[in-house]
């Protein structure tokens, strides 16, 4: 994704693929790529699908995965699918990506469902998408972004 984007992966690459371990760490990276791709094609229902996966390992992930997948969930409770109870199991991990585009976007997203949203949160989200480095991730995070409810 350094050069590319989630549009040009085809379906197949990801889920056509050999069996893996679920304990296996391509097995956690195949469900996060799965996420940002259906969540690019406008397949929601497949994206949650992802999340939810991840979700029900999220106690055998590594620390830095678990940050990043709790980052996906709040923001996923908050914009696709509003459950203000699951959002705010995960905020506290979340909070351990501090200073990440995925954090900015998890506060954005569970600001505007408390109601809370400012322009000055959303913004700091935009401008760490703006960021990225990598193409793909920046586009992801842009697509997630235009998601978030706001009047600005």
């Amino acid at each position: 994704l350094s050069g590319g984007s989630y549009r040009n992966i085809k379906r197949d690459l990801l889920y056509n693929v050999p069996v893996v371990r679920e304990d296996d760490t391509g097995f956690l990276a195949l469900l996060s790529l799965r996420f940002g791709y259906e969540m690019i094609q406008g397949n929601v229902a497949a994206a949650m699908d992802a999340l939810r996966r991840l979700e029900s390992l999220f106690d055998e992930l590594p620390a830095l995965s678990r940050t990043e997948v709790a980052c996906d969930l709040v923001y996923a409770y908050c914009v696709l699918e509003p459950d203000p109870e699951h959002a705010e199991k995960f905020m506290t991990e979340a909070a351990n990506g501090m200073g990440t585009c995925a954090y900015y976007r998890a506060i954005a997203a569970y600001s505007a469902l408390q109601g809370e949203l400012t322009e000055a949160t959303f913004s700091r989200a935009q401008v760490a998408a703006d960021g990225e480095t990598i193409v793909g991730i920046r586009e992801l995070e842009k697509e997630l972004l235009t998601r978030i409810p706001n009047s600005f």
